[in-house]
């Protein structure tokens, strides 16, 4: 009995912990951009705003998505120390994907140093989440979500206070960012160096384990690489054809979006354990059951927040940055009814994770990819942002399909097999 209240204790702490680490990683750019916006000129906005779509993608590279991999791996087939080791391999690569950033964004873009020292400052913040992230994904993996997700609640509040609080000291993008930079680092050195030596279990470094995981992450990596580019496809169109002022409009109006994509993520992040464990156990009908209860829960969310936003969204986040935004309500509007898709989009991923079937995944993901490339970039030169937020979400709507279409495929194929 005592066992079953500590289970139900530690389930309950976890959801609400990972609730509030969620809806913090959801504020983050929110709320230095709401500050950033009263305080420092439009185009400074726009050039955070950029430099969060740049930091999250190279996140993704730092990531590898090893994260669902890592949580799913309940059999124990790799150690921490392995996952340690290839997160350092991978923070690595993201290094070197950074520094030709920096070249080419100088060389070809001509950026400024303004611009580019700023978006590499960010860049490095979230090169510190990424580090974090492995020990995080430990915890959830022996069924403690709720510390890793404090973990990561307590550094990320702590660095958007020190950002805020730079910006209205200093009233500069640079300085604040490195402010926070530096503050992030320490919390983080603290931190994980204590949980490494105290905290996980003693073993060896094994590098051929930890090439392998990197190995069959490698289609895991390059999905979560597209899938950052094909939500932000328009942003970087902007960037190359644009000013920072209307990168600055674009990045309000289509901060919501990922709203429910985040609302997906609370909901079925503290289940992705046992949604393993039944994969393992084959009782594929218990997944099913689990997916149908999870996907009518986000579906009347996903009702809810398009009537809100109907109402309501263009008013908030005109007050929210201090701009009239009201031009620019139908492009907002068809934003919010595709980020629908991102909603289900992420617990699609997961399960297919789970499944193993990333590689089939992976080809998906680079098709869309292109299509979307391709579309973009031979319609920019002839349309205004309307156009291109319309092409930019009918991908993400047909990537969604796709992708759940293999999902169910693969699922009762293991029913009726």
């Amino acid at each position: 009995m005592g066992d079953n209240k500590d289970y139900t204790c530690i389930k309950r702490k976890s959801y609400i912990w990972n609730f509030i680490a969620t809806t913090i990683n959801a504020s983050e750019a929110v709320l230095v951009l709401a500050f950033a916006s009263r305080i420092v000129s439009l185009d400074d906005v726009g050039i955070l705003t950029f430099g969060f779509v740049i930091a999250n993608l190279m996140l993704c590279i730092s990531k590898y998505g090893v994260r669902n991999f890592q949580v799913s791996d309940v059999n124990y087939d790799y150690s921490f120390y392995d996952y340690f080791l290839s997160r350092l391999m991978t923070i690595i690569f993201a290094l070197v994907a950074i520094s030709i950033f920096a070249f080419f964004s100088v060389l070809l873009n001509d950026y400024s140093l303004k611009k580019l020292f700023s978006t590499l400052i960010i860049i490095f913040i979230y090169q510190i989440e990424a580090f974090e992230d492995v020990f995080v994904a430990e915890f959830q993996r022996k069924g403690r979500l709720d510390i890793g997700a404090m973990l990561f609640s307590f550094r990320w509040l702590i660095t958007i206070f020190a950002w805020i609080i730079g910006l209205v000291v200093f009233k500069d993008i640079f300085i604040s960012s490195l402010i926070s930079f530096l503050i992030d680092l320490i919390f983080a050195s603290v931190t994980c160096t204590y949980i490494f030596k105290n905290v996980m279990k003693r073993d060896k470094f094994d590098k051929k384990k930890s090439l392998m995981i990197l190995k069959e992450c490698f289609p895991l990596c390059a999905m979560l690489t597209l899938s950052m580019y094909i939500p932000n496809a328009a942003k970087y169109a902007i960037d190359n054809n644009m000013n920072e002022s209307v990168q600055a409009i674009f990045g309000y109006i289509s901060m919501p979006i990922f709203v429910l994509d985040i609302v997906s993520f609370v909901v079925f992040q503290p289940l992705l354990l046992e949604i393993s464990q039944d994969w393992n156990k084959e009782k594929y009908k218990s997944i099913i059951n689990k997916l149908i209860k999870l996907s009518s829960f986000i579906a009347i969310i996903c009702l809810g927040y398009t009537f809100f936003a109907f109402f309501a969204g263009i008013p908030l986040l005109s007050l929210l940055y201090g701009l009239d935004l009201n031009d620019y309500k139908l492009c907002f509007m068809i934003l919010v009814y595709g980020s629908i898709s991102l909603a289900f989009l992420g617990m699609f991923v997961s399960v297919l994770t789970i499944m193993r079937k990333q590689i089939a995944s992976m080809f998906v993901y680079l098709f869309v990819s292109i299509v979307l490339f391709a579309l973009v970039n031979v319609v920019f030169s002839h349309s205004e942002m309307l156009m291109i937020t319309i092409i930019n979400i009918l991908c993400i709507v047909l990537l969604t399909i796709m992708l759940g279409a293999l999902m169910i495929k693969t699922l009762l194929g293991k029913i009726w097999s």
